[in-house]
């Protein structure tokens, strides 16, 4: 759909694209009023343009240049394999090639890794579509920065792996569980510190409210208030009894899983040996 009377969009397209020189300048303006300018950059912390025949670029705002720390103009004629350093599939992470999935399905999204003049690296979601236009047909995309939102995601797959690694070197007790008593997930180190199976944990046969000795209920009972209250409960020492009978002395601290909620995950630490 074309921008059609409209000068304020016309002028916004031409006042965008004159940011290029010469040549360039002028296909920008041409292709960023058919592509609709002002909708498009509205959508976006950056839009390129490039040729599908060649993968070079014909016109990039001056959002896209500021964001990579370049001149205005300076993008033009530059190919996309050198724009873009890493490609990947933005829903599974997955290397992925831009060019060769417009040239098949005519659309795609991909997370690319791009580098700004000074070094630095960052990350942008691109949003891209070919059209067939009569002149030519091109490529257009559309950029979102989302190098805070890879690095939390780095951040949070590193703190999953550590506790991925805690809860399986069996040093200490996971359990999640809720105000109730139930124990709704546990690992080894926990069902054999306890002296129960997995299948007994499978079948609700394994409670926490079960397993603390008697002299320890109401301390674990004030733990289910605190962490509904404040999001978490202890670090405190209290006896659980084992199923053969046999009582051991641990250390218990957790924390809810949700705001408000006395679901929570909890680490169990034995104090004198996983049998007594």
């Amino acid at each position: 759909m074309g921008v059609r009377g409209s000068s304020q969009s016309q002028s916004k397209a031409e006042r965008v694209a004159g940011q290029t020189q010469g040549g360039a300048g002028l296909r920008g303006i041409e292709l960023m009023r058919a592509m609709q300018a002002p909708i498009i950059e509205a959508m976006a912390d950056g839009v390129c343009i490039l040729s599908a025949a060649d993968g070079k670029v014909l016109y990039a705002d001056l959002k896209l240049n500021r964001m990579l720390g370049r001149a205005a103009g300076s993008l033009d004629g530059e190919k996309l394999s050198a724009l873009h350093e890493i490609e990947r599939d933005a829903r599974d992470g997955s290397d992925t090639n831009l060019a060769e999935r417009l040239h098949r399905y005519g659309e795609a999204t991909v997370d690319v890794r791009m580098s700004r003049r000074e070094g630095a690296s960052l990350w942008c979601r691109v949003r891209a579509h070919a059209f067939d236009r009569p002149e030519r047909a091109v490529w257009v995309l559309l950029y979102e920065n989302i190098t805070d939102l890879k690095k939390s995601d780095e951040v949070r797959k590193k703190e999953e792996a550590r506790f991925r690694t805690l809860v399986g070197a069996g040093v200490v007790g996971v359990t999640t569980s809720d105000g109730e008593g139930r124990v709704l997930e546990a690992n080894d180190y926990f069902l054999e510190l306890v002296g129960y199976s997995r299948v007994e944990l499978a079948r609700d046969q394994v409670r926490w409210d079960d397993l603390t000795a008697p002299e320890y209920r109401a301390v674990s009972s004030r733990a289910v208030e605190e962490v509904r209250t404040t999001g978490r409960f202890g670090p405190f020492e209290k006896e659980y009894v084992r199923k053969d009978g046999k009582r051991i002395r641990v250390l218990v601290g957790g924390a809810a899983l949700e705001s408000g909620s006395t679901e929570c995950v909890t680490f169990t630490v034995a104090l004198n040996g996983r049998r007594t």
